[in-house]
């Protein structure tokens, strides 16, 4: 696997533990938060209504016309008067609205309210209870939003932190392309230098293959060398420099077994007394 592909499963790795801790973190303090703020509307509903309805007659039909005025105007899912008997008066509910947020965001959230109570009194006696719920949808919107643009925040970082260190990654490791075409230049023999970096540890491998160019280029010319003086005295004659007699009747019989040389010339023999 290529350094480019390690870093972008390490910096998506990080991001997703990032955003994993992130996510809980906000959600839970946004999900306390909201608890908090929707019991304190459910108590502050129950008691302004229950105040409402102690100036009014406790006439049935007029009871229920208010509570169900206060539901229809009101984002409730549950109002409830209940008489002291227990014996529940009016009732109004309403199963949650359709909330954006998948079903299993809403199980793992799981936002818990109380209902708030109130007292309605008839004069001086108690007249029954209130209990009201408001919707809790609009808090699971709230927090699925957040959760979408934390998403969206972190996969945007991610991509920039991956182009970018992507960049960086390469202008540090341009000196590997180097070392590589300085391998197959030394194979071709080819013995070049190649400019130090910067990073210790590439500098100090790029000076590692250049003292290795240098040394296989000194090793590899000292042994032409000692193979053309070998060359020399093995095919020529160490008085006079000529062809030793082997190596003439060699060059003599590839010559005679050319077809397309001519079958006519002169041969001559000299020997020369040392």
């Amino acid at each position: 696997m290529s350094l480019i592909k390690q870093l972008w499963l390490a910096i998506a790795f990080l991001m997703l533990v990032a955003f994993g801790i992130s996510f809980f973190v906000s959600t839970i303090t946004a999900k306390t938060y909201l608890e908090e703020q929707l019991y304190l509307k459910n108590v502050d509903n129950a008691a302004s209504l229950a105040l409402s309805m102690n100036q009014l007659p406790k006439d049935p039909t007029l009871v229920e016309l208010q509570l169900s005025a206060q539901f229809d105007n009101g984002h409730y899912q549950l109002i409830r008067l209940t008489a002291p008997t227990g014996e529940v008066l009016v009732e109004r509910s309403a199963l949650n609205r359709e909330s954006l947020a998948p079903d299993w965001f809403k199980r793992l959230i799981n936002i818990q309210v109380a209902p708030g109570i109130g007292s309605v009194m008839d004069g001086w006696t108690v007249y029954g209870s209130i209990e009201l719920e408001s919707q809790i949808s609009y808090a699971y919107d709230s927090l699925w939003k957040s959760a979408l643009e934390l998403l969206l925040i972190f996969a945007l970082a991610a991509l920039a932190s991956g182009l970018l260190g992507s960049w960086i990654l390469k202008l540090i490791t341009n000196p590997l392309g180097n070392v590589v075409e300085q391998a197959e230049a030394i194979g071709e023999r080819r013995f070049v230098t190649t400019h130090e970096p910067k990073t210790l540890e590439f500098k100090q491998l790029v000076r590692s293959m250049n003292l290795l160019s240098t040394r296989i280029k000194t090793m590899l010319e000292s042994e032409t060398q000692r193979l053309e003086s070998m060359r020399q005295k093995l095919q020529q004659d160490s008085l006079t420099g000529l062809l030793n007699r082997e190596t003439f009747m060699s060059h003599l019989k590839n010559a005679l077994s050319q077809e397309e040389m001519s079958d006519r010339g002169y041969v001559f023999l000299v020997r020369i007394s040392p």
